[in-house]
């Protein structure tokens, strides 16, 4: 399902304006090592704890690199949301929360008329 709502995100070529306003909210920079940390906590080899924690690093710097140039699509109520709700818990201080919340507003606001998406070009 992962790759499967952000497939659906990227291949989107959003034609609408950035949103914008007076209450809108910065793209999140998270803390990653938070999340990082407690997903390989639990591991007894520290060699394989190292090295996990590593790919969970490199797989969130993607996710933020992926992400950040879609930020600016969202309605600011959208993002008060998401800062304000799910990425306030430590265990969600990950960017796969993000994708999903970015990826579920882009495709809402596609469908719904508010942005003008088409199929990405093959």
């Amino acid at each position: 399902m992962r790759s499967g709502v952000m497939a659906l995100s990227m291949a989107l070529a959003c034609t609408a304006s950035p949103a914008m306003s007076e209450e809108d909210y910065p793209f999140p920079q998270l803390q990653i090592e938070i999340y990082c940390d407690a997903l390989v906590a639990k591991m007894l080899d520290k060699n394989e704890q190292t090295a996990e924690r590593a790919k969970c690093f490199m797989q969130e710097t993607l996710w933020k690199a992926r992400l950040e140039p879609w930020w600016p699509f969202l309605d600011p109520r959208v993002k008060r949301m998401i800062v304000k709700g799910d990425l306030k818990s430590p265990q969600n201080q990950t960017y796969h929360v993000l994708v999903k919340h970015t990826a579920f507003a882009i495709g809402n606001a596609c469908l719904m008329g508010q942005m003008e998406c088409k199929p990405k070009a093959q």
